[in-house]
């Protein structure tokens, strides 16, 4: 309401031609085109960025139209990030579990890069969404299959949770400008500090071109050979 006058705020009220399609002669509006639309507003804004009512102006429809198709916010957002798990196709059958989890992590980097604030909702909820639990299903499978037994639900997150937080922790420092240049400013400092070898080494490290993709191959590579120690060990126990 407008504190002035008491009533609607004009500039609160729709503008254009949103509303019903069907009376400007176009075709119903499909849960596809909502999703995509989604997933483009989670590229440019982060998914934590845009509201129904956003969608709905990039749309050129009411937000009751995206509750129809769709569903609440809480709805699309799962949707919409199923969407965009689904562009990191789960690898080929025929690869063995270390391998097929390397694959697997190492496309799906982009893919969440790519789109701001998925990572860090995934490392939260990711069981609720019907892509994740397609991963989780054939993942935990393998694992099992290789020999983990009980422990292949513990193995498998282990190698999610490393890459989905590196991820996420990649998105919050893009997102924070005067964060990085505080952290640059700092390793800076660190670099050339002898009282310090330790910090000024790993200063040294990230500021002489060990880029963002290296630290994510060697966590992964690195994780995976704790995992593989691991079943080396489960193995020679034997069946418990």
């Amino acid at each position: 309401m407008s504190p002035a006058t008491g009533r609607d705020d004009p500039r609160r009220r729709p503008t254009g031609t949103r509303g019903p399609r069907s009376a400007r002669d176009q075709r119903p509006l499909t849960a596809a085109e909502i999703v995509e639309a989604g997933v483009a507003l989670t590229a440019e804004r982060g998914l934590s960025g845009w509201s129904l009512r956003d969608l709905a102006a990039a749309l050129d429809c009411w937000p009751t139209a995206i509750t129809h198709h769709v569903g609440d916010r809480g709805a699309v957002e799962i949707a919409v990030v199923d969407a965009i798990l689904r562009r990191a196709p789960l690898p080929g059958a025929e690869l063995r579990w270390r391998p097929w989890f390397h694959t697997l992590l190492t496309s799906l980097r982009p893919v969440l890069l790519a789109h701001p604030g998925v990572a860090r909702w995934l490392g939260v909820a990711a069981p609720i969404v019907p892509a994740a639990t397609a991963i989780i299903e054939e993942g935990v499978g393998r694992l099992g299959a290789a020999g983990f037994g009980d422990e292949a639900p513990a193995a498998y997150v282990t190698l999610l949770n490393a890459a989905v937080h590196l991820i996420a922790a990649e998105d919050e420092r893009d997102a924070a400008p005067k964060l990085r240049a505080s952290i640059a400013a700092r390793l800076a400092g660190l670099r050339d500090d002898p009282s310090r070898p330790g910090a000024a080494a790993l200063a040294t490290a990230l500021t002489s071109g060990w880029e963002r993709d290296q630290i994510f191959a060697y966590m992964l590579d690195r994780t995976l050979d704790g995992v593989e120690a691991r079943l080396a060990a489960v193995l020679a126990d034997g069946p418990r």
